[in-house]
C-alpha cells in the first residue's frame, strides 16, 4: 500500500518495511517474532498489523517506530479502520474497536452483534459495508444497529461499493448480485 512518497511491504518472514518511491532505498523496517496476517490497514498515519494470535500492532507510518499494542490472542481478519477507529473481527463472533491514536479499546458496537464474522468490510463515507460469508451483508454505522441487513442463501465472497451500488460477489452460486446502497433493495 501507498503511504505518502512510501509503499509500505511485509514480507513473508515477518517484516514490515517502507521503500522509497523515489529512490526504491528501504527507508525504514520493523521485524516481529510470530507469524502476520498478510493484510494491514493505514489510517490517520498509522499502520495496522495483526500477528496472528499476539494481538494487534500500530506502528507509525512515517518511521516504522511502534505506538501500541494490544495483546488479544484472538483477534483475527479482517482489519479496517473506520472515522477514527480500528474494527477487528475476534474468533469469539464479535468486533473490536479501538482508537486508532491511543489503542484504547472502545466498547458499544451494535452493527455486527449477532452476525457472524465478515469476510470482508468496506468503509465508503460514513457507512461500513459488512460482507459475510454465510450470505449476509450488512451496512450502517457500527454504533448503531444496522441500516440494513440483507440475506441470501449463497457463500458470498467480497463487495465492491459504489456511490448508488453495492456489488456482492458470491461462489456458491456463482453470481453477483446488486443493490441499491441507500434502500438495500436488489437490483
Amino acid at each position: 500500500q501507498f503511504y505518502d512518497d512510501s509503499i509500505i511491504c511485509l514480507t513473508n518472514d515477518e517484516k514490515l518495511y517502507a521503500l522509497s518511491l523515489l529512490t526504491g532505498e528501504k527507508t525504514w523496517s520493523l521485524s516481529f517474532e510470530h507469524n502476520l496476517s498478510h493484510d494491514f490497514v493505514i489510517s490517520m498515519d498509522t499502520i495496522f498489523v495483526l500477528e496472528r494470535a499476539h494481538g494487534v500492532h500500530a506502528i507509525d507510518a512515517a518511521t516504522g517506530k511502534p505506538l501500541w499494542k494490544f495483546n488479544k490472542k484472538l483477534l483475527t481478519n479482517p482489519m479496517v479502520a473506520w472515522q477514527d477507529l480500528l474494527l477487528v473481527r475476534t474468533d469469539l463472533l464479535e468486533t473490536r474497536a479501538f482508537k486508532v491514536k491511543t489503542g484504547e479499546e472502545v466498547l458499544g458496537i451494535q452493527m455486527l452483534r449477532g452476525h457472524l464474522h465478515p469476510k470482508q468490510w468496506i468503509v465508503d463515507g460514513k457507512d461500513l459495508f459488512a460482507c459475510m460469508e454465510s450470505g449476509r451483508l450488512v451496512v450502517g454505522n457500527p454504533f448503531y444497529p444496522p441500516r440494513f441487513t440483507i440475506d441470501r442463501k449463497a457463500r458470498f465472497f467480497s463487495l465492491t461499493v459504489s456511490p448508488k451500488m453495492v456489488f456482492v460477489y458470491s461462489t456458491e452460486p456463482p453470481v453477483v448480485y446488486a443493490f441499491d446502497r441507500l434502500s438495500g433493495e436488489q437490483v
